[in-house]
């Protein structure tokens, strides 16, 4: 039986970008088991655009809650996950093909492993690379959207911190106190909108 993972889309006001995020999700060569999106408060069409996109597939779930920030939406999102594994994914990032199975392999490898991750490519809007040019590179990226975490695991650190900035890196530092295992796989397994 394969793993069962489960991915939790935290987005506020990301209505344009979501498509993009499900297609990446969708596409992954180790299927997803369950998609949770979690609207933080939407002011934008989200609605209109989750209905076009539920009509597709429709086994994504979405629940909607006060807006409170990412770091909220995500556990909000994990508390719901019945997959043996949760993966994160900002809704205006995107998962390269294969970071699922990667991922899962290297967990399937090493079974005192918690958690993996692995590099992130930068990428800008048409018509801004120029500006930003600097921040376009490919980087080691211990973020929620190249992780791919043990439901248990997760559970045993506890949710993000609930702050607005700067909450995965809380969340790791909590991680680590409480001895999670993990590892960043050299390959990049996403592409992180700037």
């Amino acid at each position: 039986m394969l793993p069962t993972v489960s991915a939790v889309v935290p987005v506020y006001n990301g209505a344009r970008f979501l498509p993009f995020a499900l297609h990446s999700i969708l596409g992954q060569s180790h299927p997803i088991s369950e998609i949770l999106i979690v609207d933080d408060g939407s002011t934008d069409d989200l609605q209109a655009v989750l209905s076009q996109c539920r009509s597709l597939c429709p086994g994504i779930r979405c629940v909607t809650q006060e807006n409170a920030g990412a770091a909220v939406a995500r556990n909000s999102g994990a508390a719901l996950a019945s997959g043996e594994f949760l993966a994160f994914l900002d809704a205006d990032d995107l998962w390269l093909e294969d970071k699922t199975a990667a991922q899962l392999a290297a967990l399937a490898a090493d079974p005192a492993l918690d958690a993996v991750f692995g590099h992130a490519e930068q990428f800008a809007e048409p018509g801004m690379e120029q500006r930003i040019a600097s921040q376009l590179r490919i980087m080691p990226a211990e973020m929620p959207s190249a992780m791919l975490i043990r439901k248990r695991s997760f559970e045993r650190v506890g949710p993000y911190p609930a702050l607005r900035i700067g909450e995965p890196i809380a969340w790791l530092a909590q991680a680590r106190a409480r001895g999670l295992r993990s590892e960043i796989l050299p390959g990049v397994v996403y592409r992180r909108r700037i």
